[in-house]
Formats: structure tokens, C-alpha cells, sequence
């Protein structure tokens, strides 16, 4: 019912149906296909496992008892964000690699940074309308491979051995709808028992740290001294072998 092992095939298919789609579009715009372009392929498939991984994490996080457009909801606005961040910073680092003036680099910046664009797309669209559907078999509680009913843990002792292999499962013991925010519900339940060290670290101590606003000055600060040195940096790089 939790494990969703269908998702992990999804989000490797989304990533290689990105891929095809990306290259598919440059060679329609006669962009030239290089050697070295064939190791886009691998380079993007890890970017957009990670995504998928985000996006299943935060799934995870919301509670099985709220219904699964909420649900659906708070995990994007959780996981989207990072996704969207770390795709612009990463299409962004291939384009201003394809200033470089080695025609085989320049190909392969742009084929990375359109596959890193579709990776992006078929994530938004593609997997989660498949989480969608196999949140809606975790709702009836249905086995997430065989998509048949199953039957509650709690009456382990009572089961089959056919129903411990194809039916093994949990129920929800709450009513999908109840609760009326998603984030007070995932706050409430970590209750400083059952919370892991690194969360009660991060959450009491590294999160206020950063919220200072004299934190955050000084943050600001070293973050404009890191811009104007890398500005002038940047414009005494060479591009290329010499």
C-alpha cells in the first residue's frame, strides 16, 4: 500500500521519455548530435530520479487520512519548489557552459540543459498524475503493485499465508477529509517523542539560528561579497584550452 514500487519505473520512464523528447527536438531543429552527447543520457536520468525521489518523499511526509488532491497539493508545495530551483540553476550552469567556443561542449550544454527542461516537465505533468492514481489505491487501501484489496497488519495472526504475499496491507484509521490544513497536521504529528535527533536539531535549533535577523544580515552581507568577487572573477576567465 505505502511502498508504491510502480513509481520508482515511473520516474525512470519519465526521465528517459525526457531524454528522447529533448534530443528528438534538437535534432528536429538541426541542432548536430555529438559524441560526447551521449553521456547526456546518464547524467540526466540521475537528475530526474532525484526528482522523482523528492517528490515521493514528500508524499510520504503528509498524512494518509487527508484526501489526495490535499495531499497531492502539499507535497508540491513542498518538493516543487526545490525541484524548480535546482532545474534553473542546472539548466542555467549548461547555457552559460555553451558559450564555450569547443563546438563538442557547446552541443553538449544544450542537449543537457533540454533534457534538464523536459526532466523538469514530465515531472510536473506525467508523474504526478501517476502518484495521483496510486494515491488513490493507498486511499482504498489497495495493494500498489496488484492493485487488489488488503487486508489490515493488525489481524496478522488471522491471515493466510496467500494474504501475508498478496494481500498484506494497513487501513487508514482516520476518514479521508477530516483534517482541515495539511501543514498543522504534518506539525502535529511530530510531537517532540517521536521526532529523530536530526529533526529536533534542525527544527529547534538550526531553523531559529537561520530566521536571526541578525543571521540573516550577515548572510546577506557575505552573499553580495561572494557575488562581486565571482562578477570579477568571471571576467578574467578564459574559455577554452589556451
Amino acid at each position: 500500500v505505502l511502498s508504491k514500487p510502480l513509481m520508482g519505473v515511473i520516474g525512470v520512464v519519465s526521465a528517459l521519455m525526457a531524454i528522447i523528447s529533448s534530443t528528438g527536438l534538437l535534432l528536429l531543429f538541426g541542432v548536430t548530435f555529438v559524441d560526447m552527447c551521449t553521456v547526456m543520457p546518464f547524467l540526466s536520468l540521475t537528475i530526474g530520479i532525484d526528482d522523482s525521489f523528492l517528490m515521493l518523499a514528500a508524499w510520504h511526509e503528509t498524512p494518509r487520512h487527508l484526501a489526495v488532491e490535499k495531499r497531492i497539493g502539499t507535497s508540491m508545495r513542498h518538493a516543487a519548489v526545490s525541484i524548480s530551483i535546482t532545474t534553473l540553476t542546472d539548466a542555467l550552469a549548461f547555457l552559460i557552459g555553451a558559450i564555450a567556443p569547443l563546438p563538442a561542449v557547446k552541443y553538449f550544454c544544450y542537449y543537457s540543459c533540454a533534457a534538464i527542461i523536459f526532466i523538469f516537465l514530465y515531472c510536473l505533468t506525467m508523474f504526478i498524475a501517476c502518484l495521483a492514481l496510486q494515491g488513490r489505491l493507498e486511499e482504498r487501501s489497495k495493494n500498489s503493485l496488484l492493485m487488489g484489496k488488503t487486508k489490515d497488519l493488525a489481524r496478522l495472526e488471522k491471515l493466510s499465508l496467500t494474504d501475508l504475499a498478496f494481500h498484506m496491507g494497513s487501513v487508514v484509521e482516520e476518514p479521508a477529509g477530516e483534517a482541515l490544513n495539511a501543514d498543522e497536521d504534518i506539525r502535529s504529528s511530530k510531537s517532540s517523542d517521536s521526532r529523530m535527533w536530526y529533526q529536533k536539531f534542525f527544527e529547534d535549533y538550526y531553523a531559529p539560528f537561520i530566521a536571526n535577523r541578525w543571521t540573516a544580515l550577515l548572510a546577506l552581507i557575505l552573499f553580495g561579497t561572494y557575488v562581486t568577487a565571482a562578477t570579477i572573477g568571471s571576467q578574467k576567465v578564459i574559455v577554452g584550452f589556451d
